[in-house]
């Protein structure tokens, strides 16, 4: 199963469409994902798609955690989210975080452990790789590796979007 989660109007072909709004003809299951638990047995993802949710989400670590639980071990979680540097990721007042590449640090119980902070409520473990979507002026091939670095870390608005894959692991032990 794949399972597109906010899918909104643009539901991602192949994909079952959870939204919370009735979209005839786009929505599968019209569900309200900060109500926890969804409404899938556990293991039944093959695939999870989220699209310019995960900025909305209040309760970050619940909505993770039932990710977990419906994915399949190695099942793959894409997310695309506005950067925090991107006007775009503050325009919205229905926003309630901003993400970056280090968000998703807490979304793995490895690193959390690592880091001393084995207090979050996080019952899940997702590998990551991520990529950033560069806003269209950033995009001449005329710019240096060295000028796009830096303008990444010290300018606003040069990446629009993070664009994420996550892999779901096992648990570590103890």
């Amino acid at each position: 199963m794949k399972i597109d989660l906010a899918c909104g109007v643009r539901k991602k072909p192949g994909f079952f469409g959870v939204d919370f709004v009735a979209h005839p003809g786009v929505v599968d299951l019209v569900w309200n994902l900060e109500k926890f638990p969804w409404p899938f047995g556990d293991e039944i993802a093959d695939e999870v798609y989220c699209s310019h949710y995960l900025e909305h989400v209040p309760d970050f670590f619940s909505f993770f955690n039932e990710c977990y639980r419906i994915m399949k071990m190695g099942a793959t979680m894409e997310i695309f989210a506005p950067y925090w540097t991107s006007m775009r990721a503050w325009q919205d007042p229905t926003h309630v975080r901003a993400i970056s590449e280090n968000t998703f640090f807490y979304v793995d119980k490895d690193s959390l452990n690592w880091a001393g902070l084995e207090q979050y409520p996080l019952k899940a473990s997702f590998s990551c790789w991520y990529e950033f979507i560069m806003n269209d002026a950033w995009n001449d091939p005329a710019r240096t590796q060295e000028e796009l670095a830096f303008a990444k870390k010290y300018n606003v608005n040069v990446i629009d979007d993070i664009h994420a894959i996550l892999t779901k692991k096992a648990m570590p032990h103890g």
